[in-house]
């Protein structure tokens, strides 16, 4: 499927999302259309109600797993055969990560989905562990920047070593070293940091990609910023050519410009839904996992962003009006 049919494929979903979620915002409705458009499956609003209305008979009211509801039954519906036991799987892995103190937010239910998203045998109580120490390490080397939006990833890497002081030293070497080659010390960074350890190949390799796609899509008035250096890394899986990958983001991109609809979002939501697709359908097993988790990272940091602002300019109001 080429990128215009994959784009057409997205819209066409998109409209039918909407109608079917009325009360669902813009970007919220954006980023499921993007997940469907990026599997291999039928967007049916009957088989998301249904996924929806099991999670609600095993949870309560306040289950961080009803937050962000349909989101949640859309990434079971999309990476499994049967969403049902792998939510039964996610409940019962829920309390281990109770026990090892993770914070309660939609985060923590991200980490337990990359927890349980491969049908192999797992050793829950270990990698939950592990993916609490690659957290607390993180948050050694950077304790303002290091939050539950980091779980997910956290987890995906104790899902891949045993030798979490190593993995965590290899992140805060990328780090550190793209830091030196110009990209700004963040939140975002930290997140690619996390994305190029779970990439095969040398560390200079992987610091050299990344810096050459930034450097390349910004030539072609593609800017990657720092919330959004995610993108680099996702990149980064199949950027043997870096002249290739940045021709197909600025032709995605040019065509969401001129759409109807996706004109109107930032460039950086074109970015990483111009990314998305890029990547889709390479080879990895990681790949679609780490696409998925890292796009539902980013909405719900906006989301967090929004309710911040919307907090702020409530307290200002009320202190004016009491003034």
């Amino acid at each position: 499927m080429n990128n215009i049919e994959k784009l057409d494929r997205m819209l066409e979903i998109r409209k039918q999302i909407s109608a079917d979620f009325k009360l669902y915002g813009s970007m919220e409705i954006d980023f499921m259309a993007l997940s469907y458009a990026i599997s291999d499956k039928l967007y049916e609003k009957e088989k998301l109600l249904t996924i929806r209305d099991y999670i609600k008979s095993r949870t309560n009211m306040f289950s961080i797993y009803r937050s962000n509801i349909i989101q949640t039954s859309m990434m079971l519906e999309l990476n499994t055969g049967n969403p049902s036991e792998m939510f039964d799987r996610m409940v019962a892995c829920h309390e281990i990560f109770k026990k090892n103190r993770y914070g309660s937010s939609y985060y923590l239910a991200l980490a337990n989905f990359a927890l349980v998203s491969d049908s192999q045998v797992i050793d829950a109580e270990s990698i939950v562990k592990k993916g609490k120490e690659v957290y607390d390490l993180m948050r050694k080397y950077h304790p303002f920047l290091t939050s539950g939006d980091d779980y997910p990833l956290a987890i995906m890497i104790a899902k891949q070593t045993d030798n979490i002081a190593e993995k965590v030293e290899e992140i805060e070497y990328y780090y550190r070293q793209l830091n030196l080659k110009g990209l700004s010390k963040s939140n975002g960074l930290q997140f690619l940091s996390h994305i190029l350890s779970l990439i095969p190949g040398s560390r200079e390799e992987k610091i050299d990609r990344c810096i050459s796609l930034y450097q390349s899509l910004k030539s072609e008035k593609i800017k990657v910023y720092p919330d959004y250096y995610c993108i680099l890394g996702l990149l980064s899986f199949i950027a043997d050519d870096v002249e290739a990958v940045t021709i197909k983001m600025k032709e995605i991109v040019a065509i969401l410009m001129n759409s109807k609809h996706y004109k109107w979002i930032s460039k950086q939501m074109m970015a990483v839904i111009a990314a998305s697709l890029t990547v889709d359908g390479k080879s990895s097993n990681t790949l679609p996992m780490i696409v998925g988790v890292s796009v539902e990272v980013i909405l719900e940091q906006i989301r967090q962003t929004i309710m911040i602002a919307v907090m702020a300019g409530t307290v200002a109001a009320t202190t004016a009006a009491s003034s």
